[in-house]
């Protein structure tokens, strides 16, 4: 998972509405700790499809089935306590039999991806994201859906009615595809822009290296154009070339951090 954050360094906030995506700094109180969980859970679909082909290694000791992983999964997420928690390849069915009710119980609001439907009602994609939010503190006020990625405005009772816009992404997988996974970005990013918010998180499986990729760059720096003194080569996975096309995908209007240090080597 790569969380990325806009204005959340900030400690304060002033009772009035958000109305232009810009926080207010007028109160001194400090903001409340917020948590935040990021996984990709594996669908279960995807696992069981190269499970002998690209899982041999795994012990016969290991949760195979859906039942075994569900359990250690909720263990895993309700004992973060996390504030937010945003799941990448979740299954419909998985979402509306099991984690949905499941979360509930714990105390979480939840929300997943819509699913486009084929003529019978059946979802057209295997699996997608899920975001769930504490009941107690958080409040859903806005949701986005758009390619691979879902952003919720979440309001904080507990602080002046700040609202936290959360972009949980599952980006294009095929390592080739380094223009789609920044346009995604981009789509995500501009529709939120046009939701009232306070502060911004972007987190998920972006399907590329933290600090050395096009989404890294376009995240960082608001475009992935390279300045006039540079040559215009440029690589992802450290050796395949990008198309010159990822230049003229629109940039951003965010000022976003890394929440991981430059140091983490991925």
């Amino acid at each position: 998972a790569i969380p990325w954050v806009d204005n959340l360094d900030t400690s304060t906030l002033s009772t009035t509405d958000a109305t232009t995506n810009e926080s207010s700094h007028s109160s001194t109180t400090a903001a409340p700790a917020l948590s935040i969980l990021s996984w990709n859970i594996l669908a279960q679909c995807l696992f069981d499809a190269s499970r002998e082909s690209e899982y041999t290694h795994i012990p016969p000791s290991t949760p195979l089935t859906w039942s075994d992983r569900l359990s250690q999964i909720l263990t895993e997420i309700i004992s973060s306590n996390a504030d937010i928690i945003c799941l990448q390849e979740v299954e419909y069915e998985a979402f509306v039999t099991d984690l949905q009710p499941a979360m509930k119980e714990a105390g979480y609001t939840s929300l997943t991806q819509s699913f486009k439907t084929n003529e019978d009602g059946t979802p057209h994609q295997q699996h997608s994201v899920a975001t769930f939010w504490k009941s107690d503190r958080l409040r859903l006020k806005y949701h986005a859906h758009r390619s691979r990625t879902l952003t919720t405005v979440i309001q904080d009772i507990n602080y002046h009615d700040a609202l936290i816009a959360v972009v949980n992404c599952h980006l294009q997988g095929n390592p080739m595809d380094t223009v789609t996974r920044v346009k995604q970005l981009q789509t995500a990013l501009s529709r939120s822009k046009r939701l009232s918010h306070h502060g911004l998180v972007v987190c998920g499986d972006m399907n590329c290296y933290l600090c050395d990729s096009a989404c890294s760059t376009y995240l960082s720096s608001g475009t992935c154009r390279p300045p006039s003194k540079q040559g215009n080569e440029q690589v992802e996975w450290g050796f395949l070339p990008i198309s010159k096309d990822i230049q003229d995908i629109p940039p951003h209007k965010y000022n976003l951090v890394s929440a991981y240090p430059p140091d983490l080597g991925l």
